[in-house]
């Protein structure tokens, strides 16, 4: 899979859900899966969907979780796979749950945080499926 710029910045596309599963199946903390490789932080981002791993990196976590690295990787087509819209979908809700720390009147900022728990709720059900079904 080519390494591609955009909004996350460089590196690969993966499926974050396949990276904390993988993680706590080998039952390791962050800093454990890290260590010598990146930062504990950057495996979070990787985690949550926040940041891509280069190649390398993801080639070294994969060796440590001991899982093939195509395990990690998102779907090779144009269009996001459930593991993607799950990111998303955390992703939104991050962001609506940050506009409703805003100067908003009582009520907007109520509607905010309610749109921002049904993302959520969304986001768990679709990595359910995600997992059930397997990459």
């Amino acid at each position: 899979m080519a390494e591609r710029r955009g909004r996350h910045g460089p590196g690969v596309s993966i499926r974050p859900e396949h990276l904390r599963e993988a993680r706590k199946a080998a039952g390791m903390s962050l800093a454990e899966v890290a260590q010598g490789i990146c930062s504990r932080a950057a495996v979070h981002q990787f985690e949550s969907g926040l940041a891509r791993p280069s190649r390398i990196v993801l080639e070294q976590i994969a060796q440590r979780l001991g899982r093939p690295v195509e395990w990690f990787l998102a779907e090779a087509r144009g269009e996001p796979g459930i593991g993607d819209v799950a990111t998303m979908l955390r992703q939104a809700s991050r962001r609506v749950e940050q506009m409703s720390r805003s100067d908003l009147p009582l009520l907007e900022r109520s509607v905010l945080r309610r749109i921002a728990a049904g993302l959520r709720a969304d986001s768990e059900i679709v990595a359910m499926i995600e997992h059930r079904e397997g990459p």
